[in-house]
């Protein structure tokens, strides 16, 4: 499979690929458990490094020099698709078109993480928007919360 990354960061793309990665190999007895960072990803790529066979004990095999990823190596070592799962949340509604009318409830809010379907859009007339927080319900006592804050980037559509 290939997918198109041109309008992605490299960097949020290594992380993204890393963290969803699977220990391989000897990386099975690595004690380095931690997520990547984009900060430490984008080290990685200003070191002048775009291909990444392992990293830090986890099987990538993906090349970043071109703006289309093939994913082909890291699926078998990962599980199938497993590169557009890590890569879904960069999703852009441009990529939506065509989907199913109620995805709009599936953009992910910049404040909470949610989706705006967490937000009561579309179950409920009121409160309309209005962000429920990081621990996914509205905090009240503290005032109803911040409305949703659109990131452009959507939940994956379950198939």
């Amino acid at each position: 499979m290939e997918i198109d990354i041109s309008k992605m960061k490299k960097a949020e793309v290594l992380a993204a690929l890393f963290n969803a990665s699977k220990p391989q190999g000897l990386g099975l007895f690595s004690d380095y458990e931690e997520k990547m960072s984009v900060g430490e990803a984008q080290e990685l790529l200003d070191a002048g490094q775009n291909y990444f066979d392992y990293v830090r004990g986890r099987v990538l095999k993906v090349d970043l020099r071109r703006d289309v990823l093939k994913t082909d190596l890291y699926d078998r070592d990962n599980g199938p698709e497993a590169a557009l799962n890590a890569l879904d949340s960069f999703r852009t509604l441009e990529e939506f078109q065509g989907e199913q009318e109620d995805d709009w409830l599936k953009e992910i809010c910049a404040n909470c993480g949610l989706t705006r379907g967490d937000h009561h859009a579309g179950s409920s007339p009121w409160p309309h928007d209005y962000c429920p927080g990081n621990r996914g319900r509205m905090d009240w006592e503290n005032g109803p919360g911040t409305v949703f804050s659109p990131t452009g980037r959507f939940e994956r559509k379950e198939i």
